[in-house]
């Protein structure tokens, strides 16, 4: 069992195994063993002795006369960047992130965190998921074929082996795509294909008939401009101009489930909204390329044919900005829209449009009404003969117009009612409508529903009923989105409050708000009832976390599901007052740490549904699961630790280490150990609290004479980072003198020569000794002196070497120079560690393997700073310059050893561009084997002989580096940056929060030949 680690740590970083990560672990498991590097020569030579140019790419060097040395300022290396013929009438669906399916006992979930989930609910009391296809990127939606299910996403990465200018490269796309899993077996979905798509998808919708099913996809792109910002003055309309396009694709859907492309429209513009009816679909989109929001075109596109070929008409533009779906409606052959402006002010207009489009490419226009004037429009809906918007700002009226079969228009009355709604569903056979929105009387602004009589245009007083969320504040992910709530007709049985009037309709809506009465966030699902005269309040189902879904399940036993990205609920609704929680589903449980044991798994699972709480108050779990399946499986047994807490293995010892702040600006930190050796009950040991190792800012060249004049010094950084070495935790800190910016007492002037505003910093090392986990000891603090500034810490074996930097002066130069030193901290014997001696060497150390030493190192060129990789052989408190390899205009960001080669994480000068290099190592050579470029910023993680696993972006690459022309063989995409990495065997683990335990295989082929 193995447990990979980052072999340095930069300045400015406290120790921990993983460089970057989001939570940092440790295990007493031997580290991998690189195959051994050439055997140095009998008597060593080389030099000796050496000064590195200081050119900021470290922190500022603070002098040995305690000024601070400048780096000449046309020579810094800048950072890098990082990175962008009519068919049969058809019906149209839009799609969704869930799906029930036939049965009535599971449902098909699109999970931001999880991906594709297939939810067992037929054992009501213990939901389950029976099967997940784990997807990464942003959910959109998705669409249930016969046994195939096809998902929409957007930031969707994906790489392809391509040969580019006589070499091998890597080809990146990150977008849109259609992915394509097949749920034959719900318990083992199996991702078939992906479709990429340009830019962000938007929405889609799939179209079935004739035996034949379409799907049509609208997205958006948006490019940059290439034209210098020299050359445009920033005061001109063409100042950093932005080109907004409107993609159409359509894709026929055959008899096997596939995919087959058909039509690719571009229509400019960026997407506003998209509706469809049977064979139109409407796509509205701004009104110039460069997406300016004063007005909107909508495109009029047939899909009447069966396979999915679009025939494209004529722009019809609009008057104004066409925000949803609802705004567009089709009648016949005359096309009705509802527009406004993007933003509300009181010169807003509001426009009602017909026209006829008997001929697509040839729209004539009708009639055009305006409404509304100085309000922002809300809720619209369009009736046959007739349409009701809502607008809202200074008044708020209910306005209701008469259209006939033409498309002429009248406004037959204008109803003034508090709040507004977001939008209508129309019940009870077209005769009330069902508004879902806000009240905004009494200074509240709460979720309600109304309740419309429609049947007369020329009615006055329109509203029957409205009822309302019981929070002043709350809001809802219906109030932009139509498919997060629902109503029904037929579906409940309940006697209104007059205690005669039966209601029998049932609306579901999901709320989050803020209680007064409790003083705490609330969310869950407010349950009405309607008739067609009242509408009543009624019961609440209670979730942790905002729903985005709330619909019924199993329909014939009144079981109402609520979906949010972290919870599924079930809840029995025969009595609407008193809805009966049946069962409850975490479907993405928050793990932030693994830290692997010989017989047992250590997941660290965040409790995310105490996000209201005092810090004081949150708990997390430290639940131990089985070896084979660490995300899946039910924890054997779980210990309650304070929130924030870091987990170790100590020679196969648990070791929880966590801070938590004072008022009075105490630090308080317990190191608590256990036994795991019965998985099913761990025995705790012992522990430790001490002030010792706070993580704050405080800064002691301040003195106690400031700080009572600026309150409180130095903040609380949180739980402490440490690493793993022999049978210790090595914590590191650093103590930054700084003084305040603007005037500051003579007094604080006097403590420091150092220069107004600058700062710098040096480690101070705690050992906290666990040969005795049962009594763990924390040894007096080992402080390096104040002018050997931090530059990063790496570990080898049972010691650790501290590098660090000190100004040089050098005769005849006026750019700033210093030398780098380490030293080896070695905790071989816990109780009694050892800091050695000050080695001069050349630069960064970036990994030691036995004696033998990896730097980086900068040196001044005329005016520029070159780069270089040594290897140095150790002994006797000198370090001996075996081989030097040039970098030239790139400088080293990480290193891993792989068998007898270098992998270097490069970053060009300048350009911000990213490579891998491969260098051979000899015994008094290294020699440039290979450069692969990477996208994105890398990150190193050694991942067995010949292997590395390169993070670049949200995902991993990993590269074969043991053939002469090294390649990537597969990429792993993941959801999150900067993770903790694990290996046992040939299986990775990468704990990514919400978004699971990742486990991938190092045998893994993925991406071809070219």
């Amino acid at each position: 069992m193995q447990r990979l680690s980052s072999k340095h740590l930069p300045a400015g970083v406290t120790l921990c195994l993983a460089l970057f990560l989001s939570a940092c672990g440790g295990t007493s498991a031997p580290q991998p063993t690189p195959e051994p590097v050439p055997p140095p020569p009998a008597v060593l030579s080389g030099r000796t002795s050496f000064v590195s140019a200081d050119s900021g790419a470290n922190q500022p060097t603070l002098g040995l006369d305690g000024t601070l040395r400048l780096t000449v300022a046309d020579s810094a290396v800048p950072p890098a960047a990082v990175p962008v013929a009519a068919a049969p009438t058809r019906t149209v669906q839009e799609g969704d992130i869930f799906r029930m399916l036939e049965n009535g006992k599971s449902i098909l979930s699109l999970n931001r965190f999880r991906g594709l989930q297939i939810i067992d609910i037929s054992n009501t009391a213990s939901p389950r998921v029976m099967g997940r296809a784990a997807i990464n990127g942003e959910p959109v939606e998705m669409y249930r074929v016969g046994n195939r299910v096809y998902i929409l996403l957007n930031n969707w990465t994906e790489y392809k082996r391509i040969a580019k200018g006589g070499a091998e490269s890597l080809d990146q796309f990150s977008g849109g795509a259609v992915i394509t899993v097949d749920i034959a077996d719900l318990s083992a979905p199996k991702i078939l294909a992906a479709a990429r798509v340009p830019g962000n998808i938007d929405t889609s919708r799939l179209t079935s008939g004739a035996g034949k099913n379409a799907l049509y996809v609208a997205a958006s792109d948006y490019t940059a401009s290439v034209m210098p910002m020299d050359v445009v003055p920033a005061t001109s309309s063409l100042y950093y101009p932005a080109v907004s396009k409107t993609h159409v694709l359509s894709y026929s859907i055959n008899e096997q489930g596939q995919l087959i492309s058909k039509s690719t429209l571009q229509l400019g513009g960026n997407v506003h909204a998209v509706q469809a009816s049977g064979d139109r679909l409407m796509v509205a989109r701004a009104a110039d390329d460069l997406g300016r929001q004063s007005g909107s075109r909508v495109a009029l596109i047939d899909i009447s044919s069966p396979d999915g070929v679009m025939v494209q008409g004529a722009d019809v533009g609009v008057s104004g900005v066409v925000q949803k779906k609802t705004n567009m409606h089709m009648h016949g052959d005359v096309l009705r829209v509802v527009s406004g402006n993007w933003w509300s002010s009181g010169a807003n207009v509001n426009h009602v449009e017909t026209f006829n489009m008997a001929d697509i490419g040839r729209p004539k226009p009708i009639d055009h009404d305006t409404f509304g004037a100085g309000q922002q429009l809300f809720g619209t809906s369009f009736f046959a003969d007739k349409a009701f918007f809502v607008t809202y700002l200074r008044k708020d009226p209910f306005h209701a117009f008469s259209i006939t079969p033409d498309g002429t228009m009248k406004e037959e009355s204008e109803f003034i009612v508090s709040g507004w709604n977001d939008f209508f569903v129309p019940v009870q056979n077209q005769t009330r409508l069902i508004g879902v929105g806000h009240n905004d009387e009494n200074d509240r602004r709460s979720l309600a529903i109304s309740l419309y009589d429609v049947t007369d245009l020329k009615n006055t007083k329109p509203l029957l009923m409205r009822a309302d969320v019981d929070l002043a504040n709350s809001w809802s992910q219906a109030n932009w989105d139509d498919r997060a709530f629902t109503v029904l007709e037929n579906a409940a049985n309940a006697i209104a409050p007059d205690g005669k009037t039966r209601e029998t309709g049932l609306i579901l809506l999901p709320f989050t708000g803020f209680n007064a009465n409790t003083r705490e966030n609330s969310a869950g699902v407010q349950i009405f009832t309607f008739s067609a005269s009242t509408v009543t309040r009624r019961g609440i189902m209670k979730q942790d976390t905002e729903v985005r879904r709330s619909f019924m399940g199993d329909t014939a036993n009144n079981l109402a599901a609520n979906l949010s990205d972290s919870e599924l609920s079930l809840f029995s609704i025969v009595n609407a007052d008193s809805p009966q929680v049946k069962g409850r589903l975490p479907l993405a449980p928050n793990y932030g740490q693994l830290v692997l044991f010989k017989n047992v798994d250590v997941r660290y699972h965040v409790n995310d549904n105490q996000w209201w709480s005092s810090t004081a108050a949150r708990t997390d779990q430290v639940e131990l699961v089985p070896l084979a399946d660490p995300d899946g499986a039910a924890p054997l047994s779980s210990i309650t630790v304070p929130s924030n807490a870091k987990l170790y293995n100590v020679a196969e010892k648990l070791v929880v280490v966590s801070s938590a702040g004072g008022n009075d600006g105490t630090v308080n930190t317990t190191i608590t150990t256990y036994d795991l050796a019965d998985a099913a009950k761990p025995v705790r040991l012992g522990s430790l609290t001490t002030t010792e190792l706070a993580q704050t800012n405080i800064y002691p060249m301040m003195g106690q004479a400031i700080c009572p004049m600026i309150g409180p010094c130095g903040g609380w950084y949180g739980t402490p980072d440490a690493t793993v070495v022999g049978n210790a935790l090595v914590f590191a800190t650093q103590v930054t003198p700084i003084l305040l910016r603007g005037p500051q007492p003579a007094a604080a002037l006097a403590m420091s020569s150092l220069p107004y505003g600058y700062y710098s910093s040096s480690y101070t090392l705690h050992v906290l000794d666990l040969s005795k986990p049962a009594q763990p000891v924390l040894l007096p603090k080992i402080a390096m002196a104040e002018n050997e500034q931090a530059v990063g810490l790496v570990k080898s074996g049972n010691a650790v070497w501290v590098n660090y930097k000190q100004a040089e002066a050098v005769t005849g130069s006026g750019q700033a120079q210093a030398k780098y030193f380490v030293k080896a901290l070695d905790v071989s014997n816990a109780s009694a560690p050892k800091l050695g001696s000050a080695i001069n060497v050349p630069g960064r150390v970036m990994a030691v393997v036995g004696d033998v030493m990896y730097t980086v190192d900068e040196s001044w060129g005329d005016k520029t700073v070159t780069n270089s990789v040594n290897m140095l052989i150790v002994r006797d408190n000198l370090a001996y310059l075996q081989a030097s390899q040039a970098l030239g205009g790139q400088y080293a960001r990480d290193l891993s050893i792989e068998g007898k080669n270098l992998v270097l994480a490069l970053a060009e000068n300048g350009t911000g561009k990213n490579a891998l290099a491969v260098i051979e190592v000899g015994s008094q050579s290294l020699t440039r084997k290979a450069t692969l470029d990477v996208p994105f910023y890398p990150m190193l993680h050694d991942a067995g002989p010949g292997k590395v696993l390169v993070q670049a972006g949200y995902g991993f690459l990993l590269y074969d580096v043991s053939t002469a022309a090294p390649f990537a063989q597969a990429f792993f995409p993941t959801a999150n940056w900067g993770a903790q990495v694990s290996v046992l065997g040939k299986d990775i683990y990468v704990p990514a929060n919400a978004y699971g335990i990742y486990q991938f295989n190092l045998d893994t082929v993925n991406l071809s030949k070219p």
